[in-house]
């Protein structure tokens, strides 16, 4: 069905659902972000250096290596994994 047929109550169904679903993702997203801006506060160097290393855009050399931030890597860190893959595209 076109968007345009559908009917007032089917559209705010639709609507509720993505408000929903918006709602039930933003803690993550917010806990992500959190984290993410302290570390570039905190330490900007090695998390950027982070950043680039695991995107593959710095060399794999042991001095680099030493400004890497493991603990970057955490499964819940959405958003750090979300801009490693973005810029491993370039």
């Amino acid at each position: 069905m076109l968007p345009s047929t559908l009917s007032a109550s089917a559209r705010q169904g639709t609507r509720s659902y993505l408000a929903a679903t918006i709602m039930s993702l933003m803690p993550l997203l917010m806990r992500s972000l959190i984290r993410l801006v302290t570390a570039l506060v905190a330490q900007p160097a090695s998390t950027v250096t982070t950043l680039l290393y695991y995107s593959d855009l710095l060399p794999r050399h042991l001095n680099l290596e030493r400004l890497v931030r493991r603990d970057l890597l955490d499964r819940d860190n959405y958003l750090f994994h979300f801009l490693v893959n973005l810029l491993r595209c370039f």
